[in-house]
């Protein structure tokens, strides 16, 4: 794939992402080790209190309903499964990071615009390097 230079050179230019906040760091980091173990995202998660209460919510919503609830979340953890947990935490913990924002004035048409810049980017560059499934 082939960009044009002009695009290229807007893409060099998005250097000033903000960063996600620190649990979503961690539950990134986490989401990547394929050896993770449960205990570790249990203390990322803990980490947040609101975002534990919204794992045990969504743990004891009828979408993973079951006879006996979840009253901790280690149990929250177990009935969701890792990957869904994973899942769940980053979309909770990037979304009120986005809310909490948009006190301040997000040009989301921007936020959009870098997202896809940032994303179409990676993607040259794994492709650049070899990468199969970029």
């Amino acid at each position: 794939m082939a960009l044009s230079p002009q695009f290229q050179e807007t893409l060099r230019g998005c250097n000033n992402l903000p960063s996600p906040p620190g649990v979503a760091t961690q539950i990134i980091a986490l989401a990547q080790d394929t050896n993770v173990e449960l205990g570790r995202v249990a203390r990322a998660v803990s980490s947040d209190p609101a975002l534990a209460a919204k794992i045990l919510r969504m743990a004891n919503s009828a979408v993973y309903s079951r006879r006996r609830r979840s009253s901790n979340l280690r149990q929250a953890l177990i009935v969701l499964g890792l990957d869904s947990t994973l899942t769940l935490a980053l979309s909770f913990t990037l979304v009120g990071a986005l809310r909490d924002d948009s006190a301040h004035g997000v040009d989301y048409p921007l936020l959009w615009r870098r997202s896809v810049l940032s994303g179409t980017w990676a993607r040259v560059l794994a492709e650049a390097v070899g990468i199969d499934d970029a």
